[in-house]
């Protein structure tokens, strides 16, 4: 298993919307535990993973070139890298967007780790103004420019204490949420690009009442760094009235990517290991997520009390 890095980026200019068509039901594919999507830019066609972690579009240096800025990118482990960037018209389904200002960085090393061509990365700032619909187990995306209502006929429920609705916070591009470990609230960052959980090291003694040791890994980031980790199983976390399913989660230390990274300081970061028991909606323009469980969460509350 793998993870991403975290990126920090400028601001994206977006220009107006060409052409747009609404609802768009889109397919995806989960490439390990990574949300993958076929999009163009700038007349190539390709295959690019939905990050909600980040905020801006992030290419592929060996596809795309750009000139370079005096900026460089973050990666959770600390490391650094040169960045290069340019503005290129973007493409999902039926929606286009012109003048996106994109940065460029290697991502060899990420399609290395996936076995496949990976052009880039889709931010979660292209979205601003969108609510965007996430289905793991059915394996496809919905989006919808300025919507009426988060509730759709592929988005219901015929039992509304079974939806969760919460206002999030910005992370730098990702939307931010309390989640409870224990009863105690945490912030987390909510990442489409993460294949596991990642918890801040400073909590690692608070929070062991709450876990298991599962394994030990490497970590891997988008350059070829790396460090070894322990995986845990996390019990115990809720989100509003919505017990959660023991999460495979990782300690790391977060401090830098707090740093540079705007918005408030989060504990955490919940990626596919958190999405994966859940339809998502995470509605850009208003700023609320909302939740409706794959399952009776009462039937796994058992599983969730305790290690």
């Amino acid at each position: 298993m793998y993870t991403r890095l975290f990126i920090s980026v400028l601001l994206v200019t977006l220009s107006t919307i060409a052409r747009t068509a609404n609802p768009a039901q889109i397919p995806i594919k989960l490439v390990g535990k990574m949300i993958l999507v076929q999009a163009t830019i700038d007349g190539i066609e390709g295959n690019f993973i939905l990050d909600t972690g980040i905020r801006n579009v992030v290419l592929n240096s060996k596809y795309f070139k750009g000139s370079p800025i005096d900026r460089q990118f973050h990666g959770i482990n600390g490391e650094v890298g040169e960045m290069q960037a340019a503005y290129f018209q973007v493409e999902l389904a039926s929606f286009r967007w012109k003048g996106i200002y994109a940065e460029i960085i290697p991502l060899q090393h990420l399609e290395s780790l996936k076995g496949k061509p990976i052009h880039g990365l889709i931010g979660g700032h292209i979205f601003r103004n969108y609510a965007l619909w996430l289905d793991y187990a059915g394996q496809e995306m919905w989006l919808e420019k300025t919507p009426e209502s988060w509730a759709t006929s592929f988005f219901s429920s015929d039992n509304p204490s079974m939806i969760e609705a919460q206002q999030f916070k910005y992370k730098g591009g990702s939307p931010c949420i309390s989640i409870n470990i224990g009863g105690s609230p945490f912030m987390f960052s909510l990442d489409t690009g993460a294949e596991t959980n990642i918890l801040d090291t400073r909590f690692k003694a608070a929070l062991s009442p709450y876990y298991n040791i599962d394994s030990q890994t490497v970590l891997y980031s988008f350059r070829k760094e790396s460090s070894e980790t322990s995986y845990t199983r996390l019990y115990s976390l809720q989100v509003g009235r919505l017990p959660c399913r023991p999460m495979r989660t990782s300690f790391l230390n977060l401090s830098e990517w707090n740093r540079v990274s705007a918005g408030p300081t989060v504990d955490g970061i919940l990626g596919y290991e958190f999405f994966d028991q859940f339809k998502v909606c995470i509605h850009f323009k208003k700023r609320m997520i909302y939740l409706i469980p794959n399952e009776d969460p009462h039937a796994r509350e058992i599983f969730t009390t305790k290690k």
